[in-house]
């Protein structure tokens, strides 16, 4: 299915749900990339625009073969469609994400990569049980619209020693892994979660990665794992609540 269907089936359901005096409910949304693989196994990379040559430390590990913690956070908007013990849910979303990968081939060097983005998680998620501080499941796809930077980070010498600005005194210069580890193209990203119903909170662990016609774009294996809180703050059914005082 392409992922224009899913609006369209969005919207269905949002219409459907309605009709049917189903609750729409807004919150706000929070996470944090608790984990993420990044991975790039050619054992030689020259950039285009450098004269800088990555290799392999060892044969066979290639040249970025990286987990990272902690790298990335979010804060945004929920909008919610429930019907029985299913959601289909909207997650617009501010994003930024900060690496950085230190390369010991040709010669020692680090770079700093990372991103400023709007996300926008679609997705569908089933209650496992019927009470309301049920575990759920969702599946759904993320679209992500991003900045990317990519440059050279300062050597020690310079942060800690009043040293040249970079190791070896050289800078080799910026986006040195532009359709590696990233393009200016906005991509897809399927992800499968599980989640907990504490209240008016939901707390979900989502697993990440990269569509397949997306991925095709970047020479790099990544997936993340997500850790993200939401809040409930009003629903339709809580405004027909207070109506329904105000007329009493």
């Amino acid at each position: 299915m392409k992922q224009g269907s899913i609006f369209i089936i969005f919207t269905l359901y949002v219409l459907t749900g309605y009709a049917q005096n189903q609750d729409i409910k807004f919150g706000v949304s929070a996470s944090t990339q608790v984990f993420q693989s990044t991975r790039f196994m050619d054992s030689i990379y020259k950039p285009q625009n450098s004269d800088f040559t990555y290799k392999e430390d060892q044969k066979g590990t290639g040249i970025i073969n990286r987990a990272h913690i902690f790298n990335g956070y979010s804060i945004g908007g929920v909008i919610r469609y429930t019907f029985r013990k299913s959601t289909l849910s909207l997650e617009p979303q501010y994003f930024m994400q900060r690496s950085i990968f230190v390369f010991q081939k040709e010669s020692y060097s680090e770079r700093v990569i990372g991103m400023k983005a709007f996300r926008l998680p679609i997705f569908y998620s089933f209650k496992l049980f019927k009470k309301k501080n049920s575990m759920f499941l969702s599946i759904g796809t993320v679209l992500t619209v991003a900045n990317h930077y990519d440059f050279q980070h300062p050597g020690n010498e310079f942060l800690y020693a009043n040293g040249p600005i970079y190791n070896g005194g050289v800078d080799y210069g910026d986006g040195h892994f532009n359709s590696v580890l990233y393009t200016d193209k906005a991509y897809w990203q399927n992800y499968f979660g599980i989640g907990k119903n504490i209240g008016d909170f939901k707390l979900t662990l989502r697993f990440m990665t990269r569509s397949i016609k997306s991925s095709e774009k970047i020479a790099a294996e990544i997936a993340q794992l997500e850790l993200n809180i939401s809040y409930h703050i009003i629903g339709i059914s809580d405004l027909k609540k207070k109506r329904k005082i105000y007329h009493e």
